[in-house]
Formats: structure tokens, sequence, C-alpha cells
């Protein structure tokens, strides 16, 4: 009974692996006779040690990471700092590991845990994607309307497109019909992210433009569908006005290419697409069957897909199916190398009540069937349910399978902290795609512990967001200077031990020299010590103190253990050249000057500097949004709004789905230091949200149409400015 209870209570029960097949995989390595060892751009010492039978005391200073205070501080070969203060999470380089695996024996060999790309397969089943876009009241839902036979424009809140909006339709060529999957987007200039990410994933863009003349957002259409080589069709709409004239619509969008052309902006002149652009009347249909015709015989010239998948790898490393034989490899390599049985790309995200999270995804390779396995970002889930682009979602409207060129909506995710849009939603076998998610975790977490240096690119989209206060430049100072009139959150202060210091200064960490340096022919490992201070100045009797401290943190556990150090003479080697290192940055270090140094206790202290941007008011609001694109979309909707009044707009709260009652919690603490609603944009309020509401007297905000939201959060702005002006005019009346 008390057995059951644990494994009920047991977060881990639904996991395909646990730490003991992980165990198991590590100590089945030890099975090999060669010394090759196969490691992954980034390797957890916790494996690693395992791997090469020491205990953690050992593999640390083997790797060079520096243990001070209960914190684990090493860095990689390209400036990279990382901090953090649980042994489980020090994940060190290649470079690092294999210094250390060659210390005790092995050759390790950089491998990458990604799949590779799969190889462009066509299909006679694959369906062109077609991405309707072009400004704002040009046409684009009426012609969607015309080609699919559905009322789309009186369905959408304000009679305007706010989101991508995806049907399957057959459109007239003359012919035989073309059936494809139609993308219409959004025209507003807020929404230049979500219509780019529609032509991208496109295999051909129709590029709607009035007869009455272009708009900006027709030229950044065209800029967008070649900077991702997308097959351009010009279609001239509303032709049969009564004061239009086709001829002269194109006469001027074949002046703005060569414009754009000669600017440098475009890599061709779109000559012949302008010269076949097709004039119709998306009201009456009429020259439909012309449109359908220029777009096939645009696509006959290309092989679906336009763009084909390719799964970047920046970590570099060679191949899985190159190393097959050897059997000693962490636990992310545990794979057969081949590529993923199907490639989807996450073209939105929303959180329903009944479903959970739901992935809009577009099929760009193989097929992608109910049961199967996947990886998106840094999440692993199954495919519960496929359901049709739109209309309701309902166990009788499953689809099976979905092919190439398919849009469709998945569900089996569970959370969306580890995925977004632009992410690649990967199918590959049970254990592979959870091995692959487990790995990307712990990549992305290494973010998050970075202090110092250029980002860590990962090839899958990121939102775990690194700390606030690590600085991304190589030469990081001390440059964060809080704001004290502006009121920021609990959840965005920092740490102190995160904090980001000069390199010039004093400090206990070990940093690692190429692998052809740290090295030597006898197999010794060679240290570089580098100085800075982490919470007080360097004494001056420093020289006769120990420059190392390690903490002996061994385990307990069944696995035969070796001496903490590799050779006896690591200790005093490491002490003489942190002297002969420290003596080298005391020449350096140029004395203070008079105004720099610290002020003495009894001294008076100089006001800080005043900037312009201090002083701003402040308009925090708790956003609710239906899809990533549209919350993405307010957001910079916010942005430009700052910028105008010269205000601070922060999300203190917020995400997808329906207002909950921590949102009303979270409002509710933000109403004691200043009016923060709450903004519920396409979303319900749920009933328990409105009792909370209700109680606490929280104001929540219905919106289902984007200008309506933004220009109440306009107006609190403009407020907030006159206000902050009278305050000041009667300060200085008062002078």
């Amino acid at each position: 009974m008390i057995a059951a209870s644990r494994w009920l209570a047991y977060r881990g029960r639904f996991l395909p692996l646990g730490r003991a097949a992980f165990r198991k995989t590590l100590s089945r390595g030890r099975a090999q006779r060669s010394p090759e060892i196969l490691l992954p751009p980034w390797v957890a010492v916790h494996e690693l040690r395992l791997m090469l039978r020491v205990n953690y005391t050992a593999c640390l200073r083997a790797c060079n990471v520096s243990v001070t205070r209960g914190s684990y501080t090493w860095s990689d070969v390209h400036g990279r700092r990382f901090r953090c203060e649980n042994k489980r999470n020090v994940l060190v380089p290649f470079e690092s590991a294999a210094v250390a695996s060659r210390a005790f024996g092995f050759q390790a060999i950089r491998v990458s845990p990604e799949p590779p790309t799969p190889q462009r397969c066509v299909t006679p089943n694959a369906l062109p994607v077609l991405a309707i876009v072009g400004h704002k009241d040009h046409g684009k839902t009426t012609l969607m309307e015309r080609l699919t036979g559905e009322r789309m424009a009186a369905e959408e809140p304000g009679d305007t497109t706010q989101q991508v909006v995806v049907r399957e339709a057959s459109i007239p060529t003359g012919g035989e019909p073309l059936h494809a999957t139609l993308l219409d987007t959004p025209g507003d200039e807020l929404f230049e992210v979500v219509r780019g990410r529609a032509i991208h994933i496109a295999d051909a863009a129709v590029v709607v433009m009035s007869a009455e003349g272009g708009e900006a957002q027709t030229r950044d259409a065209i800029l967008q569908a070649d900077r991702f080589k997308v097959p351009v069709v010009f279609c001239i709409n509303k032709a049969d006005l009564e004061f239009s004239d086709a001829k002269v619509a194109i006469a001027e969008l074949r002046t703005q290419c060569i414009q754009m052309y000669k600017a440098g902006l475009i890599e061709s002149d779109l000559k012949d697409c302008v010269d076949n652009a097709v004039a119709i009347s998306a009201r009456t249909g009429a020259c439909l069957p012309e449109l359908g015709a220029e777009i096939a015989r645009r696509l006959s010239k290309v092989t679906l897909p336009t763009n084909p998948v390719f799964l970047a790898d920046v970590f570099g490393g060679v191949k899985l199916a190159q190393v097959e034989d050897f059997i000693r490899r962490t636990n992310c390599l545990v794979s057969s190398g081949a590529p993923p049985i199907a490639v989807c790309f996450v073209l939105e995200l929303e959180r329903t009540h009944s479903f959970g999270v739901m992935l809009t995804v577009v099929v760009r390779h193989g097929v992608l069937i109910e049961g199967c396995y996947f990886v998106a970002g840094t999440e692993y889930g199954r495919v519960s349910g496929i359901y049709p682009p739109h209309g309701r979602v309902a166990p009788d409207t499953k689809i099976e399978r979905a092919a190439v060129g398919r849009t469709v909506r998945v569900t089996g995710l569970k959370t969306v902290e580890g995925t977004s849009a632009d992410d690649l939603l990967l199918v590959l076998p049970q254990h592979e795609a959870f091995r692959l998610s487990q790995y990307r975790k712990e990549v992305q977490l290494l973010r998050s512990h970075q202090v110092e240096g250029p980002p860590l690119e990962v090839p899958w989209a990121v939102l775990l967001k690194p700390k606030e206060d690590a600085g991304y430049d190589v030469t990081s100072t001390l440059q964060h200077e809080p704001d004290n009139s502006e009121a920021e959150s609990a959840e965005n202060r920092s740490d102190d031990d995160t904090a980001v210091y000069d390199d010039a200064f004093p400090s206990t960490s070990i940093y690692l020299r190429p692998v052809d340096d740290t090295v030597s022919g006898s197999g010794e490992i060679g240290v570089e010590t580098d100085y800075e201070t982490c919470d007080q100045p360097y004494p001056e009797n420093a020289d006769n103190e120990p420059s190392t401290s390690t903490t002996a943190d061994d385990d307990s556990d069944d696995w035969s253990e070796v001496e903490a150090s590799p050779h006896d003479e690591w200790a005093s080697k490491v002490e003489e050249q942190n002297k002969a290192l420290l003596e080298r940055w005391r020449s350096k270090l140029p004395p203070l000057p008079a105004n720099n140094k610290t002020p003495k206790a009894h001294g008076g202290i100089e006001a800080p500097a005043v900037t312009p941007d201090m002083g701003r008011p402040v308009i925090p609001v708790i956003l609710r949004a239906n899809f990533v694109g549209t919350f993405d979309a307010l957001l910079d909707g916010f942005e430009a709004l700052e910028k105008k009044h010269r205000v601070r707009i922060p999300v203190v709260h917020g995400g997808l789905g329906s207002v909950s009652p921590n949102d009303i919690v979270q409002a509710d603490i933000g109403n004691k230091f200043g009016h923060c609603p709450v903004y519920a944009f396409q979303v319900p309020v749920l009933n328990d949200a409105v009792k909370h509401a209700v109680i606490n007297h929280v104001t929540v905000k219905q919106f289902n149409v984007y200008s309506d939201l933004l220009a109440d959060v306009e107006r609190r702005c403009e407020s907030a400015v006159r206000r902050m002006e009278e305050k000041r005019s009667r300060e200085l009346l008062r002078r």
C-alpha cells in the first residue's frame, strides 16, 4: 500500500525513462574496450563522472570547474562564463570534457545530438501552401471568401483579420482546378512577424494590391517574400471600381520594384512577375481562373516544398550514424541517428479550456499520424488528436493523418513554456524524442546560468530568458543602474550572486585553455587562472592565502571511486600560477583617479546623474490573449506606445488562455501600487475569476479588436503623462 502511494505521488511516473534507465545506459558503455567516448557539445558532469568512474570532486577539477562558497563557476573557449548552485546543472563544454577524458585515458569524439536533415521527398498528395498577403483593406479576405465559398469577414471581430486564417480550397485555373492550402494573413503593420511567418512556410506568395494604389505593407510583403526566396504572384484587386485603372497600378508596382532592386533591397526587379500581374475583382469573381493559371504556372517551376526542411545544428560535431559502433556515450546520444519521421512547422499556439495546449502546424515532411511521439522546442509529447485548422474541436472531427502541405491542429502538449511559434515539431521514436527533449532542456537551463560572454545560440526558439543582469558583452562592466522612479515587480529582480563584474578584478575561478595547450604529451592537466572579485575587494595579504577552494562533495554511490586529485602536484602548480597571474594583473591595473574613489562613511555622496528615461510614468497591464502571434503583436503595440508617449508599459503577468483567479490576484497586488487592470483579448473570463475580481475591486476589460485594446492603453498613457505634467507645474509654482 505504501509503495502504491509513493508511485501515485511520483511526478515522473508517466516518463518513459528515469534515472535508473539513464544510469544503466552509462554503465553499459563500460563493456567497450576501445578508448573512444562519445560526448555532445555540452556535457553534464553528473553523467561524465559515471562514464569516467570518478567522484564529483575529481570530475569538477578535471573539467576546470571552480567551486567557491557553494557556487560552481566554469567557462568555455568563447569567453562565456556560467554560474549555478546545483552540481547537477553543471554542463561543461566539450573542450573541457575532452581534457578530462584524455586525462583518464579516453579519447573524446564530439557528436551532435540533433537529428539530421531529412531528404526532400515529394509525394503526389503534397498540397502547395499559398500565403495571401498585402495591405489592410485591399481585399485579401474577400478573395479568400471567393475561393473557398465561405463567409469569413462577418465572423471576424471588427471585420478585420487579426490572426492567420487557414483554409483548403480548389482554385479554378481554366482547366483542372488547383487544390491548395490558403493562408490569409493580417494586413496591419503590427502583425509583420505573423505575416513573415506565413510567407516563410508558403510555396508561393499572392501579393494582393488594390487598383487604387499600393501601400507600405505591399512593399514589406515583397521584401519578406524575396528574403525567404518564395515565388511571387501579383494580384491587382478592385479592378471593377469606376475610377480605378489596373494598368496605372501595375506601372506603379513596376517602378517600386525597380527602385527596391537598385537600392539593393531585393535580388531581382521582379520584371516577369509584374508583367504577368493579374487584375481581378474579388467582389464579383472576375478573372479568378486567370489568377489560378498564373499561380499554377509559378508552382510548376519549383519543387514542393519551396523552402525544404533544414535542421540547423549550431553546435557542430559528427552525426550519430557515423559512430554507431561505439556504445560508450551519454544519454542524449542513445539514438539510431535516423532523420525525423515527419517535420512540421509550428504556425500558432493556443490554450483551450477543454483540450489544453493546441498547436497549429503545417506538415513540411513525412506524414503526421495520431499517436506518434514528438519534440517541439524543449517539450516532449504525444499526438493525442489531429483536427482541422478551423471549426469546432470534437472527437468526431478527428483526422487520422496529415500529409505534406496540410495544416492541422494538434493536441498532446501539456505546457507552452518550452515551445513557441517558428519551432519545428520533430516526430521521432518515443525514447529518442524524450532523450532529445531532456538534453534541450538542460542546454536551455544553461542559458539562464550564463553571466558573461556572447549569447549561447540554440537551434530552437528560446523562451527561457537569461537572468536580467547577465551581460552579453565580452568585456563586461558594472553598467546596471537601477531606476528608482519606476516600479518594478519582484519577479524582475535578480539575485546578488549573478551580478557581472569586470574581468580585471581578482577571483578564484579557473579557466580552460584551448585543448592543444591544456593537455601535454604526458597527459598532465594545465590550468590558467583568472581573478575577479565576487563579494569584496582583494585583500593586501592575498599572496599568503590559498587561491582555490574546493568542497569535498563525494557521492555515496556504489560506483568505484578513484582519488580526488589526478596528480599530486596539481594544487601546488595551480597556486604558483595564481600568484604569477596575480602579479601580472597588478602590473596592468592603473591607479584609480581621485574622482572615482569610494567616498568615506562621513563624506558626502554625489547625487546620481539625471537621465531623460528617469521619472517616466508606469502603466502596468496584465494581458491574456488567444494566440501567441496575437500576444506578440500586442507587445509590439505596447512598445510603440512607449516610444510615442515616453512611458513604460510592463506586462506584469499574462499569457495564453482564459483569465484565471491567479491573474486577479496579480492585479490586486498591482493595484496597491497603481491601477493595474486585466486585459482579455478574445478569451473568456472564468467564473471564479469574476468572483475574485468583484470582491477585490479589480478591473477586467475584454476586447475583440486589437485597435480598441491599444486605444484604451493609449488613453491611460495620455492620462498619466497629463497628471505628471500637472504635478511638475504645481511644483514649479511652489518654487
